[in-house]
């Protein structure tokens, strides 16, 4: 089973690390705006409790590049997308990473318990503590 782990730090720039099983550590950042669970923990919330192998945490384990995933779905996600990203990881599973994104945005009630827990645990790291998650 592969690890995610996300060192809190005091700029609200975390860092991702993303170790897969017998793979190479991948690092990623991780931004929180304010008291609320990053966006990008809730990813991993929706899409570990709903399966979603092929959304950002699943692309991300399967080594696709994210640098401009992020501002482009703000924009316009399969255009944007489609236009400046030319990841194939990513272009072959476009469909259930923007299903993850609208999710995201609203977690289902099955996601709830999770988010839950996730929350209290991020919540409760000091500056410098990792939070450690499974991915499947």
């Amino acid at each position: 089973m592969s690890e995610l782990r996300i060192v809190r730090t005091a700029a609200r720039m975390h860092r991702a690390y993303l170790v897969p099983d017998g793979g190479s550590t991948t690092t990623i950042p991780i931004v929180d705006y304010g008291d609320a669970l990053p966006h990008d923990l809730v990813h991993y919330c929706v899409e570990t409790a709903l399966g979603l192998r092929w959304g950002f945490w699943g692309l991300a384990f399967a080594g696709a590049q994210f640098d401009v995933v992020r501002a482009a779905t703000a924009r316009n996600p399969r255009g944007a997308i489609a236009a400046e990203y030319q990841d194939p990881l990513i272009a072959d599973h476009l469909d259930e990473l923007l299903e993850a994104e609208a999710l995201v945005a609203d977690p289902p009630a099955q996601a709830q318990p999770l988010l839950d827990d996730v929350h209290d645990r991020w919540r409760s790291l000091a500056v410098g503590e990792t939070l450690m998650l499974a991915w499947p």
